[in-house]
């Protein structure tokens, strides 16, 4: 009768588990020499998948996320571009780019059975990109840029209800750190993004300048962050629902050495380096909690217009002001930004700029763009439009001329549309066979 009661609750968790869309895998191979699979791990993976990653390392360091739903099983390893699908008792890899990528640190995640990638590090730079793979074509499609996120780090992440929520952090800027106390929501349905203000702004003296993350994770409405730092450890947490910020002491010493972690959105379950099972739930999580922050007024920020609501002659004359200072101090900015589509930038500054321009497109390869959304990979979006097109034929002959020398290949070519030859689009990388008579000289 014992045996049968654990068969039937053994029967009861894998059911469960697999109604779930999805779950979640974090595998650190370089962490221990041998892993024992126990439920709900065994439920996914083998033995074979796990030597089968490692090979793909050249060297025991890869930080592999795993993701797994009813059709597929696919892994993307931390800082590279590459996809692998599981097909066959082998590791596909779905990739044909010839980048090996930099968004190191990147928050990988599954929307509706399509992989996504957010943010990431690389070549001195933070990048504030959400791109999606795109199988057919083996490459990225870039989906959109959250330009006042630019240069964030050590953000906290979230998917609550088809949006991406992205808060904390701070932003590094020739060395200077200032904490970021707003957050951004991307809609993905539609992509549409804006920002809001957190009515809890976070003590500055719990952000750190030299401070880094060991273990990152989210809960139903809950973020939380593993915070090192020389003189001080403690967790992180963030409510997205009310914008509170808590803080905690650790639940584990040895996050660093946990090989293997199940993530379904409702709790953790982690392979400790000695193969027990540790559980992390809501509960858990937030005991011994307390609530830290300064409470500041809400504003939320559309990505076309300020959303504002007066109630007094007051306010609608500091509002007026404030606009006028606003506008003036745009125009002097897009006087300048502007001037550079005319103007030779001296050779240093020029190459610094084209170099952090390159490392964006790099992560967009494979894919095909329309002018507009070039325009944002280039960063000249907010120029007008002659001044815009100016700088763009520019830009993109400095970055060909550059890739040509140091890659072997131009990386931006301008195509004539499939369907209507009046209209031009701009393919990231390498050209296709089938792509050569639609260049537009």
């Amino acid at each position: 009768m014992k045996h049968l009661l654990s068969f039937y609750f053994l029967f009861i968790l894998g059911t469960t588990i697999h109604a779930e869309e999805q779950v979640k895998i974090i595998y650190r191979n370089y962490k221990v020499d041998s892993i024992i699979l126990q439920p709900p791990f065994n439920q996914y993976l083998t033995e074979g998948m796990l030597k089968g990653l490692d090979q793909i390392s050249s060297k025991p360091d890869g930080v592999f996320t795993i993701f797994i739903d009813k059709n597929q099983i696919i892994a993307n390893r931390n800082g590279y571009l590459n996809v692998y699908k599981w097909e066959k008792e082998k590791w596909i890899d779905l990739y044909k780019g010839n980048f090996g990528g930099h968004n190191f640190g990147r928050f990988c995640f599954l929307y509706k059975e399509e992989l996504y990638a957010y943010g990431g590090y690389g070549y001195w730079h933070f990048n504030s990109s959400l791109i999606k793979f795109n199988e057919s074509a083996g490459g990225w499609d870039f989906i959109t840029s959250v330009d006042q996120f630019d240069r964030i780090v050590e953000p906290l992440f979230n998917i609550i209800d088809d949006q991406l929520y992205i808060t904390g952090g701070y932003f590094s800027i020739n060395d200077k750190i200032t904490p970021n106390n707003k957050t951004a929501i991307i809609n993905l349905n539609d992509n549409k993004q804006y920002i809001k203000s957190n009515p809890i702004k976070l003590d500055s003296s719990y952000k750190e300048s030299d401070y880094s993350a060991l273990f990152r994770g989210a809960i139903n409405n809950l973020a939380f962050l593993d915070v090192w730092s020389p003189n001080i450890r403690y967790l992180l947490i963030h409510n997205f629902k009310n914008g509170q910020y808590y803080l905690r002491d650790i639940l584990f010493n040895d996050w660093i050495t946990v090989p293997l972690t199940y993530i379904d959105g409702q709790q953790f379950i982690i392979t400790d380096h000695k193969n027990k099972l540790k559980f992390i739930t809501e509960e858990i999580l937030m005991k011994g909690a307390s609530p830290v922050g300064i409470e500041q007024k809400s504003q939320n920020i559309t990505t076309s217009k300020k959303l504002l609501t007066v109630t007094s002659v007051i306010s609608v004359l500091i509002l007026i002001i404030v606009i006028g200072i606003y506008k003036k101090k745009k125009s002097n900015k897009n006087i300048q930004i502007e001037s550079l589509a005319t103007d030779v930038l001296s050779e240093q500054s020029e190459g610094e700029h084209i170099i952090k321009i390159i490392s964006g497109l790099k992560i967009a390869e494979g894919t095909l763009v329309t002018p507009d959304q070039l325009d944002q990979l280039l960063e000249i979006e907010d120029l007008e439009t002659d001044s815009k097109r100016a700088r763009r034929s520019q830009m993109i002959k400095s970055i060909n001329k550059f890739t040509a020398e140091k890659m072997g290949y131009e990386l931006v070519h301008r195509l004539k549309d499939e369907k209507d030859k009046r209209y031009i689009n701009y393919q990231i990388g390498k050209l296709k066979a089938n792509q050569t008579d639609l260049i537009n000289k």
